[in-house]
């Protein structure tokens, strides 16, 4: 009951969004009480068709659109009362007094409309049927009311009903799994032992260590791969750009980095110390900090 607590508001604008209680309980005494397809003035062929496909159901198929447009109505009913709010930690919260009765029933209606619904899956497609073709004739109906009218759209019943009751359907799936063989040894045992239940850190990633590059790194790179007569302005100019480049990296900066269309050695003519900044950046891996002294 608690998750239906929780879910009170959220259950509540499923429910009559667009008006969809009420259309429903509306095609369901359109569908039993009303007149029969073929004697209807006014239906185009689609709408007697869809009609027509209702209203052949068996009696129990009858019986069970009756029972699920009843519980629809009195689920709106119910969720006219408003819950107070609840106080203490998750879990250990006492529901309102007030609260109790609403819920109780909430809960009653949901578990029967589960059970109609899977005996009657084969219903609520043509339910939908009828209501993508009724639209027009709701639109003529509702036409003095502008946000009524504009609220008169289609909409699949079986994905509507399974968001009214999916806590109930969560809750029954997880109650499934709890008593099934696979679970229940080690939820239930005859140690009077229960298991602690902990509630999961929120654990995030370790950061990335951060990796540095120290001049002398830098300076050994440059001789290696044949830079070894760089003047200070040039290698100050080049050590500002890779301070400011949170991509370079020692690998970056490694021989095999400037090989160039698969040349063995780099080409002083057609590696120019323009490029040398730019050509570390083929590197994926990323430094967090600039370069340091040694």
């Amino acid at each position: 009951m608690r998750a239906l607590h929780h879910c009170w508001a959220k259950i509540k604008q499923r429910v009559t969004k667009d008006s969809r209680d009420e259309r429903f309980v509306r095609l369901v005494a359109d569908v039993l009480d009303g007149e029969p397809a073929d004697e209807r003035a006014g239906c185009d062929g689609e709408e007697k068709r869809t009609l027509k496909a209702l209203q052949a159901c068996s009696p129990a198929d009858r019986e069970r659109l009756r029972e699920v447009g009843k519980s629809i109505a009195a689920v709106a009913g119910l969720l006219k009362h408003e819950c107070g709010r609840l106080e203490g930690e998750p879990g250990e919260y006492e529901i309102p007094d007030a609260d109790v009765q609403p819920l109780l029933k909430l809960r009653l209606y949901n578990h029967l409309m589960v059970r109609l619904m899977r005996e009657g899956r084969h219903l609520w497609p043509l339910c939908t049927d009828y209501i993508r073709v009724r639209c027009p004739s709701e639109e003529a109906e509702g036409e003095q009311n502008a946000t009524k009218q504009a609220a008169m759209r289609p909409f699949n019943v079986a994905q509507w009903l399974s968001k009214i009751v999916s806590v109930t359907l969560d809750y029954l799936g997880l109650r499934s799994a709890a008593v099934s063989s696979t679970v229940a040894g080690a939820l239930f045992d005859d140690r009077d032992c229960p298991p602690t239940v902990s509630r999961a850190p929120n654990q995030r990633a370790p950061a990335k260590t951060a990796e540095v590059i120290s001049e002398a790194q830098l300076k050994a790179i440059l001789v290696k791969v044949g830079w070894d007569d760089v003047k200070e302005a040039e290698y100050a100019e080049l050590l500002f750009k890779v301070s400011m480049d949170r991509s370079f990296t020692a690998n970056a900066l490694s021989y095999r980095t400037y090989m160039i269309r698969g040349s063995r050695t780099p080409s002083r003519t057609s590696v120019s110390r323009s490029l040398l900044a730019s050509c570390a950046r083929r590197t994926s891996r990323v430094i967090a900090r600039p370069l340091v002294p040694a």
